[in-house]
């Protein structure tokens, strides 16, 4: 596979050196800093939302880059009236244009105009080294906001702030939706260095909360976003990215996928495309099993699907199925051999592109969640579901699909974990492959696992992949997007790292190979009780 990104034609400036991204036009909507006297408002400590609302002495003024906002919101009184502007915008589904780059002053230039990036607006708290920050809502007319990702570089002196060290600065993220936030002290934030080009955590003062500002949108008990705040130290003329998660980009991917295009894969792995999404933006899928096997060996073989990324935002998934990749394209493993020999791997690793892309958490550009989509997928909405319908269906003309499994990242629990699907007739069928996996990494939580498709899932493409296509062995894997447990230290967490997602992706082809027929999957209930 050559690497032409002939589908960012109309995106493409550049591409980065610091992290896999490519720069593009006209993907957000967002302003200039914006003073203010508020020194002391939303402090995790003391929050007065109704002084604020009624306080007409603290005007922010506003100036969008894209005319079609400007309008009516040349002041604005409050947070409440600031958020009301972007949970009431009209017609989210095209693209704003940006005039110039997001920079803020001479001093300080915040940017999220790449690939993936997602930062609406900044407001610098006046003499405080603080700023707060707004989510950019999802494309697609969909008002979610949690994904976020951005740069900062500081390159003159702030002001004295709250801190005795001028150089820390404090961020307020203060339009998230989700309550059940993992980020705190022993999860922190994660930030790119570009000093040292290198991810890690060293942000601090971390703290998640019910901020009081009304969101109009819900109905329930949750009336209030959540404000994410933490806190870092910085040098000066560095930049620095910040992130919901570790960032996995389309160009990253494809960069990937090109340096397993070479002599010493290609006995094993072919490339091809399930076709393009809504934004015309090619999607990859991979082949994987041993080619110079006779024909008629190859021909019996069945085969095992793997999907990731139909949530652009859960981008833990992606580094955990190229751990998958990676053992499977190894020349040297004998399981890696074993499996390869066994089976035909057909991996879609991003399904949803479009929303990598443009820096969506949930949704597609025309405003779908694609993991809803599965039961009558169209060319108009939900075109990459419905390819991949196409593909699970001509690959049942020659041979039978063994095993499913759908990669996500879960941004509320712990560790990682499995979603199944119940074979009739047959008890703890499904639990076998959970019980190994178990076996073999510590971070596996079986508690968390559920074998039986909800209500509330029945559209998913775990539940498809067994109710229509008759797939037994049809999974979603969870794994957290910040921190998994010790066995031995109770109550403690740590940070997942890149490596140990990829590790999540190689321990998952160990635990298939204890798998790799269905006499052993009833060998294993015949002596063990797994209940």
């Amino acid at each position: 596979m050559q690497t032409k990104f002939n589908e960012y034609k109309k995106l493409v400036l550049n591409t980065s050196n610091e992290i896999p991204f490519t720069r593009i036009k006209n993907t957000i909507l967002c302003t200039d800093a914006i003073k203010t006297n508020k020194k002391n408002i939303l402090k995790y400590q003391n929050i007065n939302q109704n002084n604020l609302d009624n306080s007409n002495s603290n005007k922010l003024k506003v100036v969008f880059h894209d005319k079609t906002f400007k309008e009516d919101y040349e002041y604005i009184n409050s947070y409440n009236d600031l958020l009301k502007i972007i949970i009431l915008e009209k017609n989210l589904s095209f693209i704003p244009k940006r005039e110039k780059s997001f920079i803020n002053s001479d001093k300080i230039i915040f940017d999220s105009d790449f690939e993936n990036g997602n930062l609406r607006m900044v407001i610098e708290l006046e003499e405080l080294n603080e700023y707060d920050l707004l989510i950019r809502p999802e494309y697609g007319g969909m008002k979610t906001y949690q994904w976020f990702f951005f740069s900062v570089i500081i390159n003159k002196p702030l002001n004295n702030g709250i801190y005795d060290n001028e150089n820390v600065l404090k961020f307020n993220l203060i339009n998230m939706e989700k309550d059940k936030s993992q980020f705190n002290s022993q999860c922190p934030v994660v930030m790119y260095d570009c000093s040292i080009n290198k991810w890690s955590r060293n942000t601090f003062n971390v703290f998640c909360y019910n901020n009081g500002i009304k969101n109009e949108k819900l109905k329930n008990e949750y009336q209030s976003y959540f404000t994410l705040t933490f806190s870092f130290k910085y040098q000066y003329n560095t930049k620095y990215y910040f992130a919901y998660c570790y960032p996995y980009t389309y160009t990253q991917l494809r960069l990937y996928l090109n340096t397993l295009n070479s002599d010493i894969y290609k006995n094993y792995i072919k490339f091809g495309s399930i076709g393009f999404s809504c934004n015309d933006n090619n999607i990859p899928y991979i082949i994987i099993t041993n080619f110079l096997s006779e024909s008629n060996e190859i021909s019996k073989r069945k085969c095992i699907l793997l999907t990731s990324r139909i949530h652009p935002g859960e981008t833990s998934s992606s580094y955990v199925i190229q751990g998958v990749i990676n053992f499977l394209i190894n020349p040297n493993n004998s399981i890696s051999k074993s499996l390869r020999n066994k089976f035909i791997f057909k991996i879609v690793p991003m399904i949803n592109v479009d929303g990598v892309i443009f820096g969506n958490y949930r949704y597609n550009l025309k405003g779908r969640d694609l993991n809803r989509m599965w039961v009558d997928p169209d060319n108009k909405f939900s075109k990459c579901v419905l390819n991949i319908k196409k593909l699970i269906r001509k690959t049942l003309k020659n041979r039978d699909i063994y095993f499913y499994c759908d990669f996500h990242g879960h941004s509320s629990k712990s560790n990682f974990f499995l979603y199944g699907c119940q074979k009739e007739n047959v008890q703890n069928y499904e639990k076998v492959f959970m019980r190994h996996y178990q076996r073999i990494n510590n971070n596996f939580d079986i508690n968390n696992c559920i074998n039986k498709i909800n209500q509330s899932k029945i559209k998913t493409g775990r539940a498809i992949l067994k109710n229509e296509f008759g797939i037994d062995l049809s999974y979603c894997l969870e794994t957290s997007m910040t921190s998994y447990t010790s066995p031995i230290i109770s109550k403690k967490y740590f940070p997942f790292s890149i490596e140990r997602y990829k590790k999540i992706g190689n321990d998952f082809c160990l635990s298939l190979n204890n798998i790799i027929d269905e006499s052993k999957i009833y060998s294993y209930l015949n002596e063990n009780d797994i209940i």
